[in-house]
C-alpha cells in the first residue's frame, strides 16, 4: 500500500551508473574530453571556469577522480562562485577523506580535511558578501 515503507532492492544511483559506463559511453565520453582539449583554452576567467568545469565532469563520468578535482579546482581558481564545481570539489573532498580513512592514511585524512575546509570557507566567503 504504502511504497515509501518497503527496504529498496536495488540501488540505481548515479555513482554506481559511473562505474556501470559501456565501451561506447565510454568512447563518447573520451572522445569529448579530447576535442575540448583540442581547443585552446579560453580568455577570459568566466570562460575558462566552464572550460575546466565541463572537463572535470567529463572525467567524473570516467571515475577519474584525480584528474576531476584537478579540473574543478581549476576552474575555482578561474572564478570563484559556488556551481558544480564546488559542488563536486565538496564531494570528492569528502569521498577521498572516507577512502584515506579506510585504509588508515592519516596524512591523507589530514590533507583532505584541510581542503574541505578551505572549501568551506570558500562557501562562507561567497555567502556573506
Amino acid at each position: 500500500m504504502f511504497n515509501f515503507f518497503k527496504k529498496k532492492t536495488t540501488k540505481d544511483t548515479k555513482e554506481e551508473k559511473l562505474h556501470n559506463l559501456s565501451s561506447a559511453e565510454r568512447s563518447a565520453v573520451e572522445e569529448k574530453i579530447n576535442n575540448l582539449n583540442n581547443h585552446p583554452e579560453a580568455d577570459s576567467p568566466k570562460e575558462q571556469y566552464h572550460y575546466h568545469e565541463q572537463l572535470g565532469l567529463l572525467y567524473l563520468q570516467l571515475d577519474e577522480l584525480e584528474e576531476a578535482i584537478d579540473h574543478f579546482e581549476r576552474s575555482l581558481a578561474a572564478e570563484l562562485k559556488m556551481g558544480d564545481s564546488y559542488k563536486k570539489l565538496l564531494h570528492l573532498y569528502h569521498k577521498k577523506c572516507q577512502e584515506s580513512a579506510a585504509v588508515g592514511n592519516d596524512d591523507q585524512i589530514d590533507y583532505y580535511m584541510n581542503k574541505l575546509d578551505e572549501l568551506r570557507n570558500l562557501g562562507k566567503k561567497l555567502t556573506f558578501k
